[in-house]
């Protein structure tokens, strides 16, 4: 499976990076030497999931703006002093 990479930014001297792969969208941003990820799924219509471009141009931009926006966010709240960061654990 091949691994695009659809957008590189930086947001308050962090790097995002939105990534796509199959029906799987996700970023990556890199905060104060870590990593942080989220993703979600979008599944395309169903006469066009077979197709060579199954999101449409409007869709992918859509997309990519929903991702940015999640990231961003993520960073205004790591920034946040009064924000607690939790650390996930191999039992979560």
């Amino acid at each position: 499976m091949k691994i695009l990479t659809l957008k590189k930014q930086t947001y308050r001297g962090c790097a995002i990076y939105i990534r796509h792969f199959g029906t799987h969208f996700e970023y990556l941003l890199i905060f104060k030497k870590r990593l942080y990820i989220n993703s979600m799924t979008v599944a395309p219509h169903w006469y066009k999931r077979f197709s060579k471009e199954p999101y449409t141009k409007e869709q992918m931009t859509k997309i990519i703006e929903i991702l940015f926006s999640a990231a961003s966010i993520a960073i205004d709240k790591l920034i946040d002093p009064n924000y607690e960061i939790q650390e996930k654990t191999d039992s979560d």
